[in-house]
């Protein structure tokens, strides 16, 4: 499988950004995300969205198995894993065609989403790091 070069992709795949346990802990995040092929679909209302990311338990010392469990769900239920399981598309040349242009926006929204919801489950101190 080649590397993944997504933000999230790169805060998890054990590069040498790591500096604290919580990147150690969560390169087994980007591990089975790229394994998993399931992406159970979007949920429609802000109500539903907002108690998926509720449900995520701050990540501690502790907990990391049940926290990437549930990252893994809320992700995957609301199709926002797209770039934790695929490759970048290349960049964009005068030459793309709108499906490309289309693939890259997608990719992108992703990867930012899945950014802000990691960020919002893991303590303060650790969100400047990503």
């Amino acid at each position: 499988m080649k590397r993944n070069s997504s933000a999230a992709a790169a805060l998890l795949d054990g590069s040498p950004r790591r500096r604290c346990w919580f990147c150690s802990a969560a390169a087994g995040l980007l591990l089975l995300a790229a394994s998993s092929d399931a992406a159970l679909g979007a949920t429609g209302s802000a109500s539903t969205i907002s108690a998926n990311i509720n449900s995520i338990p701050i990540l501690n010392g502790s907990n990391f198995k049940h926290w990437k469990e549930n990252i893994m769900i809320v992700l995957g239920c609301m199709d926002l894993d797209l770039a934790l399981r695929t490759e970048q598309p290349p960049a964009l040349t005068t030459e793309s065609s709108t499906e490309a242009k289309r693939d890259i926006e997608k990719w992108d929204r992703s990867n930012r989403m899945s950014l802000m919801i990691i960020k919002r489950s893991i303590p303060e101190t650790f969100r400047g790091y990503i």
